[in-house]
């Protein structure tokens, strides 16, 4: 009896001091870890998060770059720090993308195991552009040029399974076209080589190309995405061009080390919902080509479910390895 006791009071101080951390929490400034470096869609939308978090819990919330290795750096760091609200992760495609290229047993962390989703924040679709002299109007013209000219079409892409990798693979297998892949280092010197006419198509999201789009150099066929975008409200989607259920998009969401406190992730979900759905934070994202969201953490879990079983798909039918 006496045992049953012991283990009795152990579990009431065990709760009350987990009760304790959240109600403390947060008391000293959180790190919001950003996989990527300074500059684009990902460190822009996280830094918008950021404040708004530092806002809604009235404590600094201080984003940190830190790339490499796709994200993998990033995510190890955050899989193994302590679980207790104070560090963060600027979660992307790559929690999903990762794991269907790598396998479970092929990375230092497993997202499943040692993740804890937040809140999904927004969709970044992309979109099939083109050089301007091609002389394609639409995305049927496109297919049609594609199929009437198998292997003659070149296709700007980056390799090791990032997303204009994988956009491309799906385009591929879901039109029936056969385009010649010529492997980039980055989106920038794709971008050159597609106005300077050297490729005839990349796959990318629209806000990096706008200039070009101005400038006539750059022509944008459709948004690989359900509904038209807030931001490019002129872009027909796949399916209002005759491809219906095509969608290749990045995304964006916070996600917390494994064991962090259930009140912490219900708090810092509640927070992050609510800057999302908030109208001036809102239309920032919109500004920046993203489809603002805001999930629950089940919901958040199981976008990254989803997309790694698609892009695994994707992968293996490719044939893609890591870089």
């Amino acid at each position: 009896m006496k045992r049953l006791e012991m283990v009795f009071f152990a579990a009431v101080l065990a709760l009350a001091g987990c009760t304790a951390l959240a109600q403390a929490w947060p008391s000293r400034p959180i790190k919001l870890v950003i996989p990527f470096p300074p500059g684009g869609n990902t460190d822009a939308s996280a830094r918008v998060v950021a404040q708004a978090l530092q806002e809604r819990l009235d404590q600094a919330v201080v984003p940190e770059n830190k790339p490499g290795a796709a994200s993998r750096i990033a995510m190890e760091s955050v899989a193994k720090s302590a679980p207790d609200g104070y560090t963060l992760m600027y979660a992307t495609t790559t929690f999903a993308t990762n794991t269907a290229l790598f396998g479970e047993s092929g990375l230092p962390f497993n997202v499943q195991r040692d993740f804890a989703p937040i809140a999904h924040v927004a969709y970044y679709p992309y979109t099939v552009m083109v050089r301007s002299s091609l002389g394609v109007n639409s995305l049927q013209d496109l297919v049609a040029r594609a199929k009437h000219n198998p292997g003659k079409i070149v296709a700007g892409t980056l390799l090791g399974g990032t997303m204009p990798n994988l956009a491309l693979e799906l385009f591929k297998r879901r039109m029936g076209v056969d385009l010649l892949a010529i492997p980039y280092k980055g989106t920038g010197p794709a971008l050159t080589d597609l106005i300077a006419e050297r490729i005839d198509v990349y796959f990318e999201g629209r806000i990096v190309a706008e200039g070009h789009i101005k400038a006539g150099k750059v022509k944008v066929l459709a948004l690989a995405w359900p509904v038209r975008s807030l931001n490019s409200p002129d872009l027909p989607t796949f399916g209002e061009a005759g491809y219906p259920g095509f969608e290749a998009t990045a995304w964006f969401g916070v996600a917390a080390p494994a064991g962090t406190p259930p009140e912490v992730i219900a708090r810092l979900n509640r927070e992050i919902v609510s800057a999302v759905k908030d109208p001036a934070i809102h239309q920032r994202l919109v500004q920046m080509d993203l489809i603002p969201t805001g999930t629950s953490p089940e919901e958040f879990g199981r976008i990254i479910r989803d997309d790694t079983a698609k892009w695994a798909q994707v992968i293996r039918e490719a044939g893609i390895k890591p870089e």
